[in-house]
């Protein structure tokens, strides 16, 4: 899914923020702070509301605390992040990105299973296989 082109980018604490909710789930900013946020209730609460004003957290504010959670998926962020990083150095292209990661990560049998089914996906289908299922038909080709 492209990113919302009017939700602007996230800072790097809100990144940790909207990580720590993706990981924990819905919280209170008392349980964010208690679970390895070392910054101040304030701070906490502040950078909340502005993910919320970004569109990226939704608040339950139903109870007497406000409960936090994500508005958006890990992926929807990481694709407007790796939009614009092609967009920004590589003139549109993905290729580049994609080339440098696998040069440079140790990809294992799982991984490259996974590759093969979006490559051999059909061109109609731009998502392609579940991203977090690799394809079982692939799974040990590399023992035969």
């Amino acid at each position: 899914m492209p990113r919302d082109p009017d939700r602007p980018p996230v800072t790097d604490a809100e990144q940790a923020l909207l990580k720590a909710l993706w990981n924990r789930g819905p919280s209170t900013v008392r349980a964010l702070r208690c679970h390895g946020d070392s910054r101040t209730y304030n701070t906490v609460q502040t950078l909340l509301l502005r993910l919320e004003q970004k569109g990226y957290v939704r608040v339950d504010r139903s109870l007497a605390t406000h409960v936090y959670e994500p508005a958006v998926t890990r992926d929807e962020v990481l694709d407007g992040r790796l939009e614009a990083l092609a967009r920004d150095l590589c003139d549109g292209s993905a290729a580049p990105l994609l080339l440098r990661l696998v040069a440079r990560s140790g990809l294992d049998a799982a991984d490259v299973a996974h590759f093969r089914g979006l490559l051999d996906a059909p061109a109609d289908d731009p998502d392609g296989p579940d991203p977090d299922r690799p394809d079982p038909d692939r799974l040990g080709e590399e023992d035969a």
